[in-house]
């Protein structure tokens, strides 16, 4: 057999590559390098939509006000008690997510395989620079419930440990402690919380109270559907 094709080989691995770049099959520059760039050395991509009059509200109080303004798409002859756990997307929110999924359509390909990623990690830059941490230190998810199933089942716990939660905790959240606690054989320890609740202070040192040196891992809900 004919050499040729070794040595080809050997010449081509000293070459200098250029021209085509990729992550995997994506024709995109790496992510883990776009999320990493220094703030002045980082050009934002290009928007592919226009979006010059989605505006979000300006400083506004809570209620029925942001309904009645138009800044969201819930009927204004129902009073929406629990809002929050089904939810409603702002209307700026959908507007810009529909011609996103409008764009989308018009170039699947040329969308996803050129265009998404420094997109997403455009947003994820966004987002880092308004809570003040690093980039890299931010995931997108599909929704809460994906962030939180992440967050306690990385949770380094053992036989033995303890989980901390309130009775008044989000029923999937109790799941998934339950479920951690299965797999490792930690024990979940949820504080009765009585109410009413006279301050801030009774709460914490109730808290406080139940806590062991057997302890891993507080987790309180912030808000919600059942309290």
């Amino acid at each position: 057999r004919s050499p040729r094709p070794l040595a080809l080989s050997s010449i081509m691995s000293h070459m200098p590559c250029s021209g085509y770049k990729s992550f995997g099959s994506f024709h995109s520059d790496n992510v883990e390098e776009l999320v990493r760039v220094p703030v002045d050395a980082y050009t934002p991509p290009h928007i592919p939509v226009d979006l010059h009059d989605v505006a979000l509200p300006q400083a506004h109080s809570f209620g029925r006000a942001l309904i009645d303004d138009g800044h969201f798409l819930l009927d204004s002859d129902w009073t929406f008690l629990n809002h929050g756990a089904f939810g409603g997307a702002c209307r700026a929110g959908f507007v810009a997510a529909s011609r996103y999924r409008e764009h989308q359509e018009k170039q699947p390909l040329k969308f996803i395989d050129r265009e998404l990623l420094p997109l997403l990690v455009y947003s994820t830059r966004l987002i880092a620079a308004k809570v003040h941490v690093p980039a890299e230190t931010i995931a997108l998810v599909s929704c809460a419930t994906v962030a939180l199933n992440a967050a306690i089942n990385s949770v380094p716990v053992a036989a033995g440990d303890e989980i901390v939660s309130l009775n008044l905790g989000y029923g999937s959240v109790k799941k998934m402690i339950r479920q951690r606690c299965v797999d490792t054989g930690a024990k979940h320890v949820e504080i009765e919380v009585p109410l009413p609740i006279a301050s801030p202070e009774q709460l914490v040192e109730l808290i406080r109270s139940r806590i062991t040196a057997h302890t891993r891992v507080l987790i309180v809900d912030h808000v919600t559907s059942n309290s």
